[in-house]
């Protein structure tokens, strides 16, 4: 079964290297993003980091590079609350961001959530901050103000969210604005580029319990719950979709914990799907 998966996700990575050579000439073709999903399963996602990282690592030697805007993405990054307080697979996958940023000049990271497993943090002196990312993201091209753009995930929101907010002001390559907000950058080629965050788990609930005894269980996409502050979420929606109606901007990207559609293991979101007609407007 390892070795199907070890097969099929070899064959994807080189079907997109062939239609970014084919079908895109103008863009960089070295890397433009780079996505990472940790996972609860350390054996399992060791084995993809270092596939995904060695197939980093060879595309500038296969194909040719040319000026372009790009910025690393990871997501479910956020370790362990046992000591450590981090994964092999996450300290594997900084090492290859630290390679990629090198050699990509990438000029930020975005941080898509669960930025610490499992129950979040609890002040802006929790040593998670330390444990789980200044002292795992090490790389000196990781570094410089405001380097890591961050939104939050579902188990960011057992902790205290606001201390992630707030630790925007111990970090200086720590940013988070707001539990949701937005950015602007201007490429390399002069084209402006919007980034919104949104906060899924006030749009659609939390996607864990905890029991009395501190077990934590989650459940799929289709069975959250739904906001458990409608008015706060009403607000979100009216916000993004003032965002998006006042936004100049070539390009836009909005991003969020919990996916509209997926075929993963939690799968859709459901309770998102009135997120679609912003979009396409």
């Amino acid at each position: 079964m390892l070795f199907c998966c070890v097969l099929f996700l070899l064959f994807c990575f080189f079907w997109l290297l062939f239609l970014a050579h084919t079908f895109v000439p103008t863009v960089n073709k070295s890397l433009l993003f780079v996505l990472v999903s940790i996972c609860h399963k350390p054996k399992r996602n060791q084995v993809k980091m270092k596939l995904l990282l060695a197939a980093c690592a060879a595309l500038p030697a296969i194909v040719s590079a040319e000026p372009g805007w790009n910025f690393l993405v990871m997501g479910d990054w956020g370790g362990s609350e046992i000591a450590p307080y981090t994964t092999p697979a996450e300290v594997i996958t900084a090492q290859g961001m630290g390679v990629v940023a090198k050699a990509e000049s990438s000029s930020y990271c975005v941080a898509l959530g669960d930025n610490f497993y499992t129950h979040g943090v609890h002040s802006t002196t929790d040593q998670r901050f330390n444990s789980t990312f200044e002292d795992v993201f090490t790389s000196d091209h990781l570094r410089g103000d405001d380097y890591f753009r961050v939104l939050l995930g579902n188990h960011d929101h057992l902790g205290d969210p606001t201390a992630q907010v707030n630790y925007s002001s111990i970090s200086d390559r720590w940013r988070m604005d707001d539990l949701y907000w937005s950015f602007s950058e201007t490429t390399t080629t002069g084209k402006k580029l919007d980034t919104i965050f949104i906060d899924t788990v006030i749009w659609a609930g939390e996607a864990h319990h905890v029991t009395a005894d501190g077990e934590v269980h989650s459940v799929h996409g289709n069975e959250l719950p739904g906001p458990a502050d409608p008015v706060a979420a009403d607000a979100q929606f009216e916000w993004l979709e003032n965002k998006l109606k006042s936004s100049t901007a070539d390009y836009i990207i909005v991003a969020g914990h919990y996916p509209v559609w997926s075929i993963c293991e939690h799968g859709s979101t459901q309770t998102m799907m009135n997120i679609i007609p912003l979009l396409e407007k």
